[in-house]
């Protein structure tokens, strides 16, 4: 028995020292995996992304007016709609596109200047390296679920690279790899993630609301044979939401960050009646 005891403690170390290689031969693949997303300069790629949307976006816009202007005449001709009501509703499409090129620029603006003046806040590598893990985790179980449709896993994993990307390139978000100067900080900062993403990417994602909007709005023109006012609401929905979704966002954003600025302010305050106490 005594013998059979000292053989086993013999093999172990071997055994271990295997495991012991296999998993750092594994945690060494998906290092090289995620440094894919770490060795580029996404952040100066993705800034030469936004100048390129903020420059051909209107065109995308002119398109989404363009197939209202059409979907309207087409579908007016075959619901045989008196021909005032037509003229009033093709002069009315082309009055709002124009309307919306010309508020385009001064409302995205203001999502720009929230990206370029936003202050740098610190996060712990360790927080940045779990979100990665996460993002990592969550695409590699997309790719495994056998009832999703394509379509639905390409965004999803496409949306898991998106969250390695920023994870990986923390300045993108206006975030910086270092220890917060306190737990409420952090705390904070992790809660104010989702805003400062949003923010990031709004270019990238108003440019996919304007195109959703056009491919949805001309495949209900297809799918209902041009005999239904469907299509038209689509265009003339996101013809709205184009130029209204920059002002929501930045509302938005100024509230969260006011109410995390009374947060902060109220976390604070024992600290500071302290070092009144003390004077």
């Amino acid at each position: 028995m005594s013998e059979i005891n000292t053989t086993v403690e013999n093999q172990n170390p071997a055994f271990g020292s295997k495991v012991s290689d296999i998993f750092e031969t594994m945690n060494s693949f998906i290092d090289k995996m995620l440094s894919f997303f770490t060795d580029h300069p996404w952040a100066d790629w993705i800034k030469t992304g936004d100048k390129f949307i903020i420059k051909y976006l209107p065109f995308l816009v002119a398109g989404l007016g363009f197939w209202a202007f059409i979907s309207t005449f087409i579908i007016a001709v075959n619901s045989n709609l008196p021909f005032g009501d037509t003229i009033k509703s093709l002069i009315g499409f082309v009055l709002l596109t124009v309307f919306v090129l010309y508020l385009m620029p001064k409302t995205t603006t203001l999502i720009t200047s929230l990206h370029d003046n936003r202050e740098e806040e610190a996060v712990r590598p360790q927080v940045l390296g779990a979100v990665k893990a996460i993002g990592l985790l969550f695409g590699a179980s997309m790719l495994v679920m056998p009832e999703c449709d394509f379509a639905v896993i390409s965004v999803l994993v496409g949306l898991s690279i998106v969250l390695i990307i920023l994870a990986s390139n923390p300045k993108i978000m206006g975030l910086k790899a270092a220890a917060p100067r306190s737990f409420a900080e952090e705390l904070i900062t992790i809660c104010l993630l989702p805003y400062r993403i949003l923010v990031s990417l709004f270019a990238y994602f108003l440019t996919l609301v304007a195109l959703g909007g056009l491919m949805y709005g001309f495949w209900a023109l297809c799918e209902t044979e041009f005999s239904s006012p469907e299509p038209i609401l689509i265009f003339l929905g996101t013809l709205v939401l184009v130029v209204v979704l920059p002002l929501i966002v930045y509302f938005m954003y100024l509230s969260v960050n006011f109410f995390a600025e009374i947060v902060r302010a109220i976390v604070a305050l024992p600290k500071k009646l302290d070092d009144l106490r003390n004077k």
